[in-house]
């Protein structure tokens, strides 16, 4: 995870893990085509079933200030490569 600070201003950024892959939602959404590029990239040969996706909003900016704004946070799609593709994909 990235925190940064910028005039006293503490901001987060999720960072993509082996297993989890951020998309922030800046124009409202992703083509489905982009969307398969991105986890190809991520996970080469991976399928559907080896994946879980879901959305999460996440408090990105702002973080020490105790008021609620909701331009304070960001929509991601999460993106999660299960157990399932690892087994698959390990080298034995």
């Amino acid at each position: 995870m990235a925190i940064a600070e910028r005039a006293g201003i503490r901001s987060f950024w999720p960072d993509n893990t082996a297993d989890k892959l951020y998309i922030p939602d800046y124009a409202g959404g992703i083509g489905g085509a982009e969307l398969w590029k991105k986890i190809q990239e991520k996970w080469p040969g991976i399928t559907m079933e080896e994946l879980y996706i879901a959305s999460e909003h996440i408090h990105t900016d702002h973080l020490t200030y105790d008021l609620y704004d909701s331009s304070d946070y960001t929509n991601f799609l999460c993106i999660t490569a299960l157990k399932e593709y690892f087994d698959r994909t390990r080298k034995h």
